[in-house]
């Protein structure tokens, strides 16, 4: 498929296969096509389109380990394991990171022209966030911009920012946003083979004050996740991921006050 003909409306047409996907995002695109089968989504509408436009929109776009869409692939089948079925939370899955990492091609695929591209990050998520009402649901745009990052400031510690998100998120957004933030978190905090050590500490120095508020949310009244033997499994899931960032986190300062301030001479 040629670059140019990529982010274009028509590509939405084509099957995900040729988008030119890895072959490990292939074989997980196997995986959840089964979980969706096993929920009674097989070739839901909504859904499969969801996929084809989280596919596009992050095509090309890689973490050091592996291409970046296997990630919402991932997101979407924890939200299967969740014993979700409402397909309009289930499609948030694979788009979940689009608003805030891709808007300018969420744009060019609902076929908005790009007269002139705004370098301000908020317009550029209006479009993203426009795009997306467009290409999928008004409820979909909504629970995507939800569970995106707030935009950096400045004067702002980062990670106490991100806490802060998620515990709005948690305290007063809808429940399939909650529930989409869980399955999301949930995957970024597994360590995944060949990712580098360094920024997997970052990671969990930014989730660390996190997993208490997603554990929290699971006991709203509206969550999604309603059979209890679920809700324990992901409640179990959260706290063994959290004691093991933390047991990360803590060998990792241990390290660092046994090496000695000086070299002998």
């Amino acid at each position: 498929m040629a670059q140019h003909e990529v982010w274009k409306p028509g590509a939405l047409e084509l099957e995900v296969e040729e988008f030119e996907p890895e072959a490990s995002t292939l074989e997980l695109l196997g995986a959840l096509r089964h979980e969706l089968g096993r929920a009674g989504l097989a070739n839901h509408p909504l859904i499969n389109r969801s996929i084809k436009v989280g596919a596009l929109a992050h095509r090309g776009h890689r973490r050091t380990y592996e291409p970046y869409f296997n990630h919402p692939i991932r997101t979407t089948m924890r939200l299967l394991d969740f014993g979700i079925t409402d397909p309009e939370v289930i499609a948030v899955g694979p788009v979940h990171d689009t608003i805030e990492d891709h808007p300018l091609r969420l744009a060019l695929m609902s076929g908005s022209p790009l007269e002139a591209i705004p370098t301000d990050k908020r317009l550029r998520r209006e479009m993203g966030y426009g795009a997306l009402v467009q290409l999928l649901s008004p409820q979909i745009a909504d629970t995507t911009l939800e569970v995106s990052n707030p935009l950096d400031s400045p004067d702002e510690n980062k990670t106490k920012a991100y806490a802060r998100h998620v515990f709005n998120l948690v305290m007063k957004e809808s429940p399939g946003a909650v529930a989409v933030k869980t399955a999301d978190t949930l995957d970024n905090g597994a360590l995944a083979k060949g990712e580098d050590p360094v920024k997997r500490l970052k990671s969990d120095e930014k989730y660390k004050a996190v997993w208490p508020i997603l554990i929290a949310g699971l006991e709203r009244p509206d969550s999604l996740i309603q059979d209890e033997e679920r809700r324990d499994r992901t409640r179990r899931l959260l706290a063994q991921t959290c004691c093991r960032a933390l047991e990360r986190l803590y060998a990792h300062e241990q390290s660092i006050s046994a090496e000695p301030l000086y070299e002998a001479s």
